[in-house]
């Protein structure tokens, strides 16, 4: 009787043991099975959302005195612009901004802004986010000083002009809104990472495209000129508002210019086209360095000892000058890469155009 009793508890032992290892490995698959939902989702979910929020979506930490600093700059659309029938009345001067920038200043990323009821929102036409991404497309596309931004979202390896056409309709697709800029500043001394942080308001006129030929406003029509306070012959829009701890501070000073005396040093930054500038982090910001030569801008790039025997990128060989290659002659060599006639090379002029006039005789 003993050995069938111990014989009985042995089996049940082994019977608990695989009943709770199919319940664990249950557990796990139902686990896997939710994990795999959820990434799908997410991904379903990023592929929806311009380059701005796919960042955003992915931020651990929103909630940060730096990621507030590189937003600091807020596009404040005027009323009247956004309703045109509010033109000539005291609402009409007030600025708004966009939801989702509410949203990255602080910190939330419940783009509806569903804590803050009572605000008042106006829905974007698609011909106002049209315009909105007229004027604000560098924002969303990372672009300038938030391109560091950009080595936090998974790769983007298409061309500038390729990331631009993605992400237009993505941008048009989303619920945006304008808030009134004056409820945003009365909400931002509760949060601890805007403290002391120096917001400006950009004076904005919202601009709806429209085609030419199109009856009706003028395609630029400057409302700020028209504004009881403004003094007459004032050449520039006002300029941005800054706010402390959700405090009005002081109108920023308009920009003087600054006359130099010296040359402005050489541009040595890596440009498309010649023309845009390419920042670090964007995807093609080495392929254009390479392409212009510009390897020492290239992180972690280092000259060999035989690179010395090579030309750089500031000192052109065999007369290379802005790309043009003139005869190899080293007496023929110019400045800016012109080729003189061979009787005027002893005679050149500081700028590399040949003389071809015998020089002056002094007199006797």
């Amino acid at each position: 009787m003993e050995e069938q009793r111990i014989l009985y508890l042995e089996q049940e032992r082994l019977k608990k043991e695989e009943q709770a290892r199919r319940a664990a490995a249950a557990l796990e698959q139902q686990r896997i099975e939710r994990a795999r939902i959820e990434k799908e989702r997410r991904e379903e979910r990023l592929a929806k959302l311009p380059l701005l929020l796919k960042w955003f979506d992915q931020a651990s930490d929103p909630q940060n005195p730096e990621i507030a600093n590189l937003f600091r700059r807020i596009a404040g659309y005027r009323y009247d612009t956004i309703k045109p029938e509010a033109t000539g009345q005291a609402i009409g001067r007030e600025q708004w901004m966009l939801n989702i920038h509410v949203a990255i200043l602080l910190g939330e990323k419940d783009l509806q802004l569903s804590r803050y009821t009572a605000w008042e929102h106006i829905q974007l036409s698609h011909d106002q986010k049209r315009g909105v991404w007229g004027t604000e497309n560098g924002m969303i596309l990372l672009k300038g000083n938030l391109s560091i931004l950009r080595k936090q979202v998974p790769s983007q390896r298409e061309p500038a002009h390729e990331v631009f056409k993605k992400n237009e309709p993505l941008f048009l697709g989303l619920d945006l809104f304008f808030v009134k800029i004056s409820e945003f500043m009365y909400i931002v001394p509760r949060f601890p990472h805007l403290r002391g942080i120096e917001l400006q308001v950009k004076y904005m006129e919202l601009r709806v495209p429209q085609t030419l030929g199109t009856p009706g406003m003028p395609l630029i029509e400057n409302k700020w000129k028209r504004d009881p306070n403004t003094p007459t012959g004032q050449p520039f829009a006002p300029q941005p508002r800054l706010y402390v701890n959700g405090e009005f501070v002081k109108e920023a000073e308009p920009q003087k210019t600054r006359l130099v005396t010296e040359p402005p040093p050489l541009d040595r930054f890596p440009r498309r086209a010649g023309i845009t500038r390419v920042y670090p982090g964007e995807p093609d910001y080495e392929e254009v360095c390479r392409k212009q030569g510009l390897f020492d801008l290239i992180p972690g790039y280092q000259a060999s000892p035989s690179s010395t025997a090579h030309p750089q990128p500031d000192e052109p060989s065999h007369g290379h000058v802005n790309g043009i290659t003139p005869p190899r002659s080293d007496k023929s060599k110019s400045v800016n890469g012109g080729s003189p006639h061979l009787g005027s090379i002893s005679h050149q002029l500081p700028n590399g155009i040949g003389n071809t006039s015998p020089p002056p005789v002094a007199p006797s």
